[in-house]
């Protein structure tokens, strides 16, 4: 059984490659049937293989990765993984614990950016978002809790800016930085 692919390798830097890794890394022995294809697919998988720090060998009837050289491994492995996760959800703790701010998911930073020409209960604090839109184009802020007759939530950047045109003056234009989480 080959452990090569002919699709195109990636970079790999994922939890599920991590917590393979380390799985590997305690044991220093995994089944085969047990490598995620995400793991396999990856160009770092490949290249230590082809670095000779895992090798695929016959254990009975079934195929295991051993490790080869366990310290050698354990080096790359730390440069690729360089910090332990402080699992606070942000891209910050995903560049330290996977080397991608994508890597998994993220709570959203919750910073806002809004237009109106009325006051709204921002944060606790009645702002007039008449006076911020027309000096300055628009209020930002890292939103807690938002209180406004109407408000209208515009996804786009570019449609943010002109929204009123369509949807009238009377409605609070509200645009997130990021996605809408659940928050």
């Amino acid at each position: 059984m080959s452990v090569t692919s002919k699709q195109p390798v990636t970079k790999m830097h994922s939890p599920i490659f991590k917590r393979f890794m380390l799985k590997l890394l305690e044991s220093e022995t995994v089944a085969f049937s047990t490598l995620p294809v995400m793991v396999r697919l990856s160009d770092d998988w490949q290249n230590w293989l082809s670095a000779g720090f895992i090798v695929l060998e016959r254990h009975g009837s079934n195929q295991v990765f051993r490790v080869i050289d366990r310290e050698a491994l354990r080096t790359v492995f730390h440069q690729k993984f360089p910090g332990d996760s402080e699992e606070d959800g942000s891209a910050v703790d995903n560049v330290r614990a996977f080397g991608d701010s994508k890597a998994r998911a993220r709570i959203s930073q919750g910073v806002c950016l809004l237009r109106g020409w009325n006051t709204a209960k921002i944060n606790g604090c009645d702002v007039d978002l008449d006076v911020m839109t027309r000096q300055f184009g628009l209020f930002a802020v890292v939103l807690g809790e938002l209180r406004a007759n109407r408000i209208c939530l515009v996804e786009n950047l570019d449609c943010f800016r002109q929204a009123e045109k369509v949807v009238g003056r009377d409605c609070m234009l509200l645009h997130t930085y990021g996605r809408v989480g659940k928050e």
